[in-house]
């Protein structure tokens, strides 16, 4: 039953993704004014999915590698996570030397 249940909001309310407004606004646009060399940034041919993920998993390396800020966050967090593992690798044989 509830598969056929469907949110008023998304019947209601109007679209607020900003890609999906100017792909809207471009389309109009091009019908308008007969310019079909009117795109998105997100239309652009150059835009593959291999660009896409390429530049998607060297924007952290490269804002780790240029910001001192992320790079003193990254070493905190690794050092929490070291206790963390720390602790959680000796509590079974803490507590099998307790009990046994």
């Amino acid at each position: 039953m509830v598969f056929f249940f469907v949110d008023p909001t998304q019947i209601f309310l109007r679209e607020t993704y900003g890609p999906r407004l100017l792909a809207v606004k471009a389309k109009r646009l091009r019908k308008e004014t007969g310019n079909d060399k009117l795109r998105t940034p997100f239309e652009r041919p150059d835009r593959t999915t291999a660009n896409v993920i390429t530049y998607g998993m060297l924007r952290p390396i490269i804002f780790l590698a240029t910001e001192p800020i992320v790079q003193v966050m990254a070493a905190y967090m690794a050092v929490l996570y070291g206790k963390l593992l720390a602790v959680d690798s000796s509590w079974v044989a803490g507590t099998l030397q307790l009990y046994s």
